[in-house]
């Protein structure tokens, strides 16, 4: 906004910025919405600041008197900038606020909505940027502000039309974090890190929304991208996490709970923790040869892993600790040469 329009009304500029509580975010969206329009005076943004006050109350809504005092005017800016957004571009303005509060990848965008054409995608972008409603980080790299993302939640998460998006970001991020291997170079952990918290995302936030093919794969590959670093403290919650959202949807007798049983087994086994990893390794033992038959490759891992675990048991002379289960106290004498 040019400094002689500044000073042409310098009277109403100086009672905006305290109506907005001289908030950065709060005036740079609200400069950007007169930028955009040259004919619009400071006295008509008063008024439709004035118009949007009660939607901006509905997004502080569980917001403290001190809080709600201090986010107001972002609000009313948001709402504002709000209004000027064509359908197409509040709609990717709600899938942006899916993602976790970190920088976005715009690859991982275009994957949520492939069915947009990518110059149609990119023009969506531009007005976001355009209302200052999302900031470039770097070459293809974007992230909203955190408030911003905060109002776009309230306002649009909830709505039962928002869930086809939801469930789009779902499916996207768990196909991205198939890329999380057992094993990490240092160049895959550089390269993974800024996926790992949108994945998070997935599995905590938006879980309902991941298919049942899906619903444990985001928590597990987080589980999968600590621990292949050696961060098993890191890593036991996402593999918690998997092995409950797996029993929660899929039951206690399903593949993927085995083999969530079995990835929890081996951190166990990595921290010593034998007496715990035990239970897991014979249930899982017992679904998969189920579900799956003795001749399956899934069964086949599980029982190695059992094996391994007693070998470790075994070589740390705490034998005494493993339970009398048959199954366990057979493959022990095996092990022992008996």
């Amino acid at each position: 906004m040019g400094v002689d329009r500044i000073n042409a009304q310098l009277v109403d500029a100086t009672a905006l910025c305290a109506r907005l509580g001289y908030l950065p975010l709060a005036l740079e969206l609200v400069g950007r919405y007169l930028e955009l329009d040259e004919d619009l005076t400071l006295v008509e943004v008063q008024a439709e600041l004035d118009e949007m006050r009660t939607y901006a109350y509905a997004l502080l809504k569980d917001e403290s008197a001190a809080t709600m005092t201090a986010k107001l005017g972002v609000a009313e800016a948001f709402e504002l900038s709000l209004r000027r957004l064509d359908d197409a571009s509040q709609t990717l303005a709600t899938l942006l606020c899916l993602f976790a509060a970190t920088p976005i990848a715009w690859e991982w965008v275009q994957a949520c909505l492939a069915d947009v054409p990518t110059p149609t995608l990119r023009q969506q972008r531009n007005k976001l940027l355009q209302n200052s409603l999302l900031q470039r980080v770097d070459q293809d790299i974007y992230q909203l502000h955190p408030l911003i993302q905060e109002f776009l939640r309230v306002r649009f998460a909830a709505l039962d039309s928002t869930a086809p998006l939801q469930q789009s970001y779902c499916k996207a991020i768990a196909q991205a974090a198939n890329q999380i291997g057992q094993t990490q170079t240092q160049d895959d952990i550089l390269r993974l890190t800024p996926l790992i918290p949108h994945i998070e995302e997935a599995a905590t936030t938006w879980q309902r929304f991941l298919t049942d093919k899906d619903v444990i794969k985001p928590a597990n590959r987080v589980g999968m991208f600590y621990y292949s670093q050696g961060a098993f403290r890191q890593a036991e919650p996402w593999w918690e996490m998997a092995l409950q959202s797996g029993r929660d949807r899929l039951g206690n007798d399903h593949p993927s709970v085995a083999t969530s049983m079995d990835n929890l087994a081996l951190l166990y086994q990595s921290q010593g923790r034998y007496g715990e990893a035990e239970p897991l390794c014979l249930t899982a033992t017992a679904i998969v040869y189920k579900r799956l038959g003795e001749n399956h490759p899934n069964t086949q891992t599980t029982a190695d892993n059992f094996v391994g675990i007693l070998q470790a048991v075994v070589a740390a002379g705490q034998t005494s600790i493993l339970s009398d289960h048959p199954i366990t106290q057979a493959l022990l004498r095996q092990l022992q040469g008996q």
